[in-house]
C-alpha cells in the first residue's frame, strides 16, 4: 500500500509520468492504477519506503500473473527457470497470488521513461507468463520466451555503448574491472557481481547486476521454494536458475535511460548483500558450491 503522506513528490511524478500513456483506473489504495497493453492487464503502482533506507521512496509496479493460494515446489522451480530469460522484472508469491513486479528507485532520480517501462514490464509479464508457468508445472517445455512486438529504433548499439561507458566509470572506484571475457565485474564478499548493459524494447536500455549464489547445483523443489522465499522478503532482486550451467544467481535489472549513479549503487548493493548473505546457507542445505569455493 502506498504512503502518500510520506512521499507526495514521488507519487505526483508517478501520476504525471503515466497519465497519458496508459488507461487509468480508480487508484483506490494505490498511488496509480491502470490497464496495460492489448490484454488490458491491470497494473498498480505503490510508493513505499526502501527497507535499506526508510527515507528513500521505492516505486513498485505490480500485476497479478495467477491466483495461487499455495506456492508449490514445481511452481517455484518454474519461476526460477522463467527468470533466467527475463530482462526486467520478477515474479513473487504474495500469499494468495503470483504477481509480476518491477521496482524503481523514487525521489529525485525517478524519470518518466523508467516509470513507463516499469508499468509496461509488470503488465507484459502478467499477460504472458501464466500459460508458460502452467506448461512447466505440467512437465512441458514452453519454448523460447515470447518477445515483445516492438520496432527497435535506430541507434540501439550506440545507446548501449554510451550507458555502458557511464556505468564503467561509476564502477571503477568500487573495484570493478572490465575484461574481454567476463565484462564488468567486481568483488562482493564470497561471490562476485557481474554487470551487463542490454538494449530493451524500442529505445530503452537495461542494466543488469547479477551474482552467482550456488554453482554445480541441481534445481530441486526445496531449493526453489527457499530461494523464492528469500527473494520474497526483499523488494529488489530475483533468483534465476540456468540449467545448462547448473547455477543459481541473484540479480536485479534497472532501466539504463537517464541512469544516475545512486540508482546503480542501489541495485549493486541489493544484489551483493543478498548473494553474499545466503550462498553458504543454500549450498549447505541443497548441495553445490559457493562461487568462492569453485576450483
Amino acid at each position: 500500500m502506498s504512503e502518500p503522506s510520506a512521499f507526495p513528490g514521488t507519487i505526483a511524478t508517478v501520476r504525471r509520468s503515466l497519465e497519458r500513456t496508459f488507461v487509468e483506473e480508480d487508484p483506490r489504495d494505490a498511488a496509480w492504477r491502470g490497464t496495460v497493453g492489448t490484454a488490458r492487464t491491470s497494473v498498480r503502482v505503490d510508493v513505499v519506503p526502501d527497507p535499506g533506507d526508510p527515507a528513500q521512496p521505492l516505486v513498485l509496479a505490480t500485476a497479478e500473473v495467477l491466483p495461487v493460494p499455495r506456492f508449490t515446489g514445481p511452481l517455484a522451480q518454474a519461476v526460477l527457470l522463467e527468470h533466467d530469460g527475463f530482462v526486467l522484472g520478477r515474479m513473487r508469491h504474495d500469499g494468495s497470488s503470483l504477481i509480476a513486479e518491477q521496482a524503481v528507485l523514487g525521489g529525485h532520480t525517478l524519470h518518466q521513461d523508467e516509470m513507463t517501462v516499469a508499468v509496461w514490464t509488470a503488465g507484459w509479464i502478467a499477460a504472458n507468463e501464466g500459460a508458460r508457468l502452467q506448461l512447466r508445472v505440467g512437465g512441458m517445455d514452453p519454448g523460447d520466451p515470447r518477445e515483445p512486438e516492438v520496432d527497435v529504433r535506430r541507434g540501439a548499439e550506440e545507446r548501449v555503448q554510451v550507458v555502458r561507458e557511464r556505468v564503467a566509470r561509476w564502477l571503477e572506484p568500487r573495484g570493478f574491472v572490465d575484461d574481454d571475457v567476463w565484462g564488468l565485474h567486481g568483488p562482493a564478499g564470497s561471490t562476485r557481481v557481474f554487470v551487463s548493459v542490454l538494449h530493451h524494447l524500442e529505445r530503452s536500455t537495461a542494466v543488469v547486476a547479477a551474482a552467482p549464489v550456488v554453482i554445480d547445483c541441481d534445481l530441486t523443489d526445496e531449493l526453489a521454494v527457499e530461494a523464492c522465499a528469500i527473494a520474497g522478503d526483499t523488494t529488489v532482486g530475483r533468483f534465476a536458475y540456468t540449467p545448462e550451467r547448473r547455477e543459481l544467481w541473484f540479480e536485479h535489472a534497472i532501466v539504463g535511460d537517464d541512469l544516475q549513479e545512486q540508482e546503480l549503487a542501489h541495485a549493486l548493493d541489493a544484489v551483493a548483500t543478498t548473494a553474499d548473505a545466503v550462498d553458504e546457507r543454500l549450498s549447505a542445505a541443497h548441495g553445490g558450491r559457493r562461487y568462492l569455493d569453485r576450483a
